[in-house]
Order: structure tokens, then C-alpha cells, then sequence
């Protein structure tokens, strides 16, 4: 007797390959990447900015730190000439450093800031002629000259201290008027807020969906 084995039957049919195709994006994932790369940019900036603000702020706190010991230490002080009768050298407008000295220290042809009786204002002139008060040795009686004279001042003046003019910055003492005018305080206030505001206004991810 024959015993024929079971035939196996196989499913010939071909499988279906599977293939993934990309297909285009849509439109709503689209503006999606478009609005975050938008954010991304925007937030760089404001980053940056806020950087620079910063920055700026620690630079100008720094030198007026170091300014305020080096003054302390020095004995320095600033001084704006506001008219013309030390030009050309130190016309209107110039910034100039001044030291505290003893009126025994001063020379001829020395630069001073020294106050004066006729005027709330003290006068920057240069020292023509020194005379010492018999009555004290540490006084000094002063005729002064400003470059731009024709004649030294009829005020002799009598000091026993005096600023002595150390440099001078034509022009500068002029743009520190500027910055600290009513309009220009109120302009750089109304663009710190501005800049402010922008680099601390949270912002939200506008690209999740």
C-alpha cells in the first residue's frame, strides 16, 4: 500500500512591497516651521540686544567706579569752561580735569580754577604773576590772564587752595550739556524703556501646533 505524503500548499500570490512615500507637507505645518524659525530669529536679536544693554550698563558702572576711587585718591574733580576766554586751547564747551593743590605749589603760567568775590561762578584762568601774603605764608595773591584777553583781570585773587588744571577735552564738556538736557533725558528714557520692554516681553513657541 502507498502512502502518499500531504502536499503543502504554498500562497504563490506575490507580496506587496511596502514603500513609504514623502509626500508634501501641509500648508498648516508649513507656516508652523516658518513662524518658529521667524520666532527663533526675533529671539536672537533680543538676546543680543539685551547683551548690549547690559554690557553698556557694566562699562558705565565700572568707570564710575574706578573714576570715583581714582578722583578720591587724586583729589581730582570735573570742570566745564562755559565761555570762550581761554580759547583756542580750551575754548567753550571743554571738559577739564582739575587737582586740589596748595597755593605754595603754584607756578607761573599755570592753568587754576579758583572762585572769585564778584560771582557765584569760579574762573579758569591762567596765572601771570604770584605774590605770598606777608601776614601768611601759605596765601597766595594771583593775577590771572585767560589766553583769549587782551589784558589780565582786574580781580587779584586771593587763595590758599586752588585747582589746577591737569588736561583738558574741547568739545566734551559740550555733549554732557546735551545728555544732561530735559529733552535728551526724556528721549534716552522713553528709548531704555523701549528696549527694555522688548528684550523682557515674554514671548510664547507660536510654532507648536
Amino acid at each position: 500500500m502507498t502512502t502518499t505524503a500531504p502536499t503543502l500548499r504554498r500562497d504563490l500570490r506575490p507580496t506587496p512591497a511596502t514603500i513609504t512615500v514623502r509626500g508634501a507637507q501641509s500648508p498648516r505645518r508649513q507656516r508652523g516651521r516658518h513662524v518658529a524659525r521667524h520666532h527663533t530669529d526675533w529671539q536672537y536679536v533680543g538676546d543680543r540686544a539685551q547683551s548690549v544693554v547690559v554690557g553698556g550698563v557694566a562699562v558705565v558702572a565700572i568707570a564710575s567706579a574706578l573714576w570715583f576711587v581714582v578722583s578720591a585718591l587724586f583729589h581730582l574733580a570735573l570742570v566745564i569752561i562755559l565761555t570762550g576766554s581761554m580759547a583756542p586751547s580750551m575754548p567753550a564747551g571743554t571738559l577739564i580735569v582739575v587737582q586740589d593743590v596748595r597755593a605754595t605749589a603754584l607756578q607761573v603760567g599755570d592753568v587754576v580754577t579758583v572762585p572769585r568775590e564778584t560771582s557765584s561762578i569760579p574762573v579758569t584762568h591762567r596765572i601771570v604773576s604770584i605774590e605770598t601774603d606777608a601776614a601768611d605764608g601759605q596765601v597766595r595773591f594771583l593775577t590771572m590772564q585767560g589766553d583769549a584777553n587782551a589784558r589780565a583781570d582786574t580781580e587779584i585773587y586771593r587763595v590758599r587752595d586752588a585747582q589746577r588744571v591737569v588736561f583738558s577735552l574741547p568739545g566734551v564738556g559740550t555733549a554732557i550739556g546735551l545728555l544732561g538736557s530735559p529733552l535728551f533725558v526724556g528721549i534716552g528714557t522713553l528709548i531704555a524703556a523701549i528696549i527694555i520692554a522688548w528684550v523682557m516681553w515674554p514671548t510664547r513657541d507660536d510654532g507648536a501646533e
